[in-house]
């Protein structure tokens, strides 16, 4: 038993393992991604290695073959009501049936199949079935601003990485905060989130993006801060008992705060510490090094 883990964006994970056995010399597993459906894979990982695979899900790279075969199989399912169950599993196990269908649940079957001994390090560098963690492009959300979705059917909904469109999905889902939004004003936050700006480089991108996930077993606060510091939201709770947010920008006061306002105030020194930050660096997940999190140099 295991809590259910959550997928945002464009993020690699692996997760619990739901099925492991042996049959003929093959390993068969089943790795539960996450618990909802997801748009699907973006890129394939075995261990650290990545992998593209051909129409029966077998790995196309050399390192993965023995004696001209690919040893290592996979399937995808992304988790919509009624998919049916894993036929790489129903036609191998007996006990399997067509009621194991993981309704609700995205995963990913695997088959590590065993080699001769002379290629056994090679395809198998671990000494065992390799640990799939793809990167995957995670829960589809409702966008209030397109007139083809509705926000009461999931299967209208639509993957996104746009970092206010998450948020709301989270503030709503039950598996986030369980509380309501005012979609209008989500719209308004979503087209903040998708102006394009330039990177370093002089590259458009979209200004707020998310891509992450937790499990269910973590802190709501927690996971509401790391959206917030992700896009530099400010949170709050309107009058109607909505959840509302801000995504990080300037927007002009409609309130002034002038002198005859003022009664009292107090005014004291701050305190710099024995620790003066004179640097700071940015983690940042890279994907040219299989999505791992990496720090920035220091800005001094």
């Amino acid at each position: 038993i295991t809590f259910f883990e959550h997928a945002y964006g464009v993020v690699r994970k692996g997760g619990p393992v739901a099925f492991w056995k042996a049959k003929d010399g093959k390993r068969y597993y089943n790795v539960l991604l996450a618990a909802r459906q997801i748009k699907g894979i973006k890129q394939w990982y075995a261990d650290e290695r990545e992998f593209t695979i051909d129409g029966t899900g077998l790995a196309q790279e050399d390192e993965f073959k023995s004696k001209g075969s690919s040893r290592l199989r996979v399937s995808f399912h992304d988790g919509r009501p009624g998919q049916v169950a894993p036929p790489l599993l129903t036609a191998n196990f007996a006990q399997v049936t067509a009621a194991h269908n993981f309704d609700g649940l995205a995963h990913a079957v695997a088959v590590a199949e065993n080699c001769r001994s002379d290629d056994f390090s090679s395809v198998f560098p671990t000494s065992r079935e390799p640990v799939i963690a793809p990167v995957i492009e995670g829960y589809l959300c409702y966008d209030p601003r397109d007139p083809a979705q509705n926000a009461t059917d999931p299967n209208s909904w639509k993957f996104t990485s746009n970092a206010a469109l998450i948020i709301a999905d989270w503030i709503v889902s039950k598996d986030g905060l369980g509380k309501r939004v005012n979609w209008a004003k989500v719209a308004i936050e979503a087209d903040e989130s998708d102006k394009i700006i330039l990177d370093r480089n002089g590259n458009p991108v979209k200004k707020w993006q998310l891509g992450g996930s937790y499990s269910s077993a973590d802190e709501r606060e927690n996971i509401r801060a790391q959206m917030g510091v992700a896009c530099d939201a400010f949170f709050y709770e309107d009058a109607d008992g909505f959840v509302g947010f801000n995504v990080g920008r300037w927007i002009e006061p409609d309130v002034e705060i002038v002198d005859d306002d003022i009664i009292t105030a107090t005014f004291t020194e701050g305190q710099a510490g024995t620790d003066v930050k004179n640097a700071f660096s940015v983690e940042y997940t890279e994907p040219i090094v299989a999505y791992r999190e990496n720090a920035s140099a220091p800005y001094v």
